[in-house]
């Protein structure tokens, strides 16, 4: 698979697919691993272990999407799209957990800035988790 292909790869009916929804957890696992500008390998060892846990992914079908991830984030309208795309179709359970998930990226370097720190603000907000 090439990198940007079926990014929007929606069921009949517009319901969007498992890969759609992926995708959409790797956008926020990247964007949170990046948001001080610094990709330090402890987040990436974290976002493994998300997709392997997680997911159920293997070590190839990871940096595929954390790739898709990175060409999603370069278009910003693309990532843009398929979060909000995406994001009203996760149930309160799923957007509990990507919470979490991006929480523990962000954690994972032992450092939370203020930026960071915002930043799970604004996606807790994004995905209507209020408490």
């Amino acid at each position: 698979m090439k990198i940007g292909e079926g990014l929007f790869d929606f069921e009949k009916g517009g319901e969007p697919t498992q890969q759609d929804f992926k995708t959409a957890v790797f956008l926020l696992l990247v964007v949170a691993a990046i948001r001080d500008e610094v990709f330090v390998p402890e987040e990436l060892s974290k976002i493994c272990e998300i997709a392997s846990t997680h997911l159920g992914f293997n070590s190839t079908e990871t940096a595929h999407y954390i790739e898709v991830a990175n060409y999603c984030i370069a278009e910003e309208d693309t990532a843009n799209r398929i979060l909000d795309t995406v994001r009203d179709r996760f149930t309160d359970a799923q957007r509990r957990m990507l919470v979490s998930l991006v929480q523990k990226v962000v954690m994972s370097d032992g450092l939370l800035s203020s930026e960071e720190q915002q930043f799970l603000g604004v996606v807790a907000e994004y995905l209507g988790i209020t408490e």
